[in-house]
């Protein structure tokens, strides 16, 4: 076995343990495995030899003085963030065709070409400009999470182009946009709606938008009141979280994606029992019971709706068909009750270092 690699009787390069900062990959391994160079700070450039068809997830991950990387064309996947934070990766020789994972060159600002863009095969993945309008090249075809959304570089941005050859646009990739933002303060790009940056109020979401983004709306303390279309199909992670002041929500029918934390830390949106409770998912508990009796007709159990405070009981509807891993961080280990065959019943294992369950 070559000096400082561990590699498996399969040809994988499991790990990397060696001091050497140039590393040149021995010839036989046919994969990078996920993590094998995972935080070695010292490396700084890496030459991986013909053969290696695979690059696994997280592979270089964190390589914060990776400067020069080698990859030839046997390789044909490259795993998601297998290069992510690689801050100073600026000579990078890899395949024209290549399946590339999600966020696999994130954080890659040294390969930013003279636009600010960071493009890797078809991918776009940040932008690290000087603002304006941002013309996104032709022959793009995806433009990754978060790409356009990096402080302080979205701040100076004005307008985007994208052309027709992009089909796929991640999450957040325009969240913090403030600069694209409509008369009416909507960041919307092809129907997504990133942001908003009005004046708050009671305020309706435009007709023809078909997902509300991540944090779309969140700690928007001015907003009371949301009217969302019925073009809209998607209200994703986090959306409307800590908008304490929101006292209605209007979501038609047509919304059947409910993301986790949509509305988490919604005070405003309490009923007289302190519930705060959309499209039949409980996000909130604000009430000042110690033992707390979930509403019949409750489906699901959102992340840590009760707060980190300490409770006698809490009963669980036969209504609810899904709880979150994380519905229970309480300060102490309440006694949860449900009814013999519910799904909390069928799952109480689940929670078993954060409650303490009997039936009923």
């Amino acid at each position: 076995m070559a000096k400082g690699f561990v590699i498996s009787k399969d040809g994988a390069l499991k790990r990397y343990k060696g001091r050497r900062t140039d590393v040149v990959i021995p010839d036989g391994v046919t994969e990078v495995s996920f993590f094998a160079f995972y935080n070695r700070k010292k490396v700084t450039s890496v030459t991986i030899p013909n053969g290696v068809t695979k690059i696994g997830v997280w592979a270089f991950f964190g390589c914060e003085n990776l400067a020069d990387v080698s990859i030839p064309d046997s390789v044909t996947e490259i795993g998601e963030f297998a290069f992510a934070s690689c801050d100073k990766l600026k000579n990078l020789k890899a395949p024209a065709v290549v399946k590339l994972g999600k966020r696999a060159f994130t954080g890659c600002e040294g390969l930013a070409d003279e636009n600010g863009l960071v493009i890797v095969g078809d991918v776009l993945y940040g932008y690290y400009g000087h603002g304006g309008e941002i013309v996104v090249p032709d022959g793009v075809r995806k433009i990754e999470d978060f790409a356009f959304s990096l402080f302080p570089y979205n701040e100076k941005m004005t307008g985007v182009i994208i052309p027709d050859s992009v089909k796929e646009i991640g999450e957040e990739a325009f969240s913090h946009c403030e600069g694209l933002a409509d008369g009416n303060g909507f960041v919307i790009v092809r129907d997504v709606l990133y942001g908003y940056y009005g004046p708050g109020g009671d305020v309706t979401v435009p007709d023809g938008v078909t997902k509300i983004d991540g944090f779309a709306f969140s700690h928007k303390e001015t907003i009371t009141g949301v009217t969302i279309p019925g073009s809209v199909t998607a209200i994703c992670t986090g959306a409307f979280c800590g908008c304490k002041n929101l006292k209605s929500v209007s979501i038609p029918d047509s919304v059947t994606e409910m993301g986790s934390m949509a509305f988490s830390d919604c005070d405003g949106l309490a009923d007289d029992d302190g519930f705060a409770i959309v499209k039949d998912v409980l996000y909130g508990y604000f009430g000042n019971e110690m033992e707390v009796k979930i509403p019949d007709g409750v489906k699901e159990i959102g992340i840590s709706p009760f707060g980190y405070k300490k409770y006698k009981s809490i009963t669980v509807p036969d209504s609810v068909t899904k709880i979150d891993e994380a519905a229970f961080c309480c300060r102490n280990k309440p006694t949860v009750y449900a009814s013999s065959g519910s799904y909390l019943d069928k799952h109480s294992r689940d929670f078993r270092y954060s409650i303490r369950f009997k039936t009923i």
